[in-house]
């Protein structure tokens, strides 16, 4: 996790899965119902290669969703991949 000093976004690391940041975003929807957006779509199909292993999620939400969807990713970690958290 990189810890941002502001803004509306939490980038997040998924090396250690083994999974692509497409892969573990689909993974994270369908078992723990939680949205993410895979970093790599935010680069052009004909520019550098994109990072695949980085996922970014909204955290302009309040308290209590933020904590909903945290306590929902470490129930399901390990049916996203291994060392999800």
């Amino acid at each position: 996790v990189f810890y941002p000093s502001g803004g509306y976004f939490l980038v997040c690391s998924v090396q250690r899965t083994g999974l692509t940041d497409a892969d573990w975003v689909v993974c994270l929807a369908e078992r723990a119902r939680v949205a993410s957006v895979p970093m790599s779509v935010f680069f052009l199909p004909d520019g550098p290669s994109p990072p695949r292993h980085l996922v970014r999620f909204a955290v302009c939400k309040v308290p209590a969703t933020i904590d909903e969807a945290a306590r929902r990713i470490v129930a399901h970690a390990s049916e996203i991949g291994p060392s999800s958290v």
